[in-house]
């Protein structure tokens, strides 16, 4: 019993100092404002290095709005995040942007962001995926929504990063050159792309050279370049 009295006392102090210190960082915070569906509870996991990740759950009145509030330390070591609905374990719920560039139509669930953004979003539609192994027997249900105005610069990069397959080397029918010329390409058109340098990062052994990495990596602006 003594055992175990001091060793909750161990776990308590350790995690009211953790959220001493947290509290006492400079926090980023992500708003979303929903139109079309309401939920019980929405929550943002953000990925980070070395396989980690930290959970948010989203704070709203009324079902619709949510903002999402996690510290300066977890924002400098974030890959990327998304946002999933409260469900049983056997069910993966998740909400996924679509954006329209140009001609193109941009859909993707991942996401970057730093500092505090606002994303409006209108619901569009919702799919359900049945139970496979290739899903690992969960049912999937993903909710579309289409961003409205304002949209946020990094999140247009994200969008288009993920729909043409930047840095990720996909199986398509361009050469090494040709996807290597696109890459330079989007990663002139958005230069401040937190996401583009971490999937850049991610990828650099399956680059032809160091030359070929350094020409992309020089793309980027200085702040991205530091980050």
């Amino acid at each position: 019993m003594y055992f175990l009295t001091n060793a909750l006392i161990t776990i308590s102090l350790i995690v009211y100092l953790t959220s001493n210190v947290y509290s006492q960082e400079k926090g980023n915070v992500l708003k979303i404002q929903i139109k079309g569906k309401k939920y019980e509870q929405l929550s943002l996991k953000i990925i980070l290095d070395e396989e980690k990740s930290f959970k948010v759950e989203g704070q709203s009145q009324n079902k619709q709005n949510w903002s999402f509030s996690y510290p300066d330390s977890i924002c400098e070591k974030q890959k990327y995040m998304y946002i999933s609905v409260k469900e049983p374990d056997s069910i993966v719920h998740l909400i996924v942007f679509n954006l329209f560039s140009n001609s193109d139509t941009l859909k993707f669930g991942d996401f970057s962001f730093k500092n505090e953004s606002l994303i409006n979003l209108k619901y569009m539609n919702t799919s359900i995926s049945p139970k496979s192994p290739e899903l690992g027997y969960k049912t999937y249900i993903i909710d579309s929504y289409l961003v409205q105005d304002p949209i946020d610069p990094q999140l247009m990069a994200v969008g288009k990063c993920i729909t043409s397959g930047y840095s990720m080397f996909a199986y398509d029918s361009l050469t090494n050159d040709q996807r290597f010329e696109k890459y330079i390409r989007i990663t002139k058109e958005f230069p401040y792309s937190e996401y583009a340098i971490a999937r850049l990062s991610e990828t650099l052994t399956r680059y032809q050279s160091k030359e070929d990495v350094q020409k992309i990596f020089s793309c980027f602006n200085e702040e991205v370049r530091n980050s």
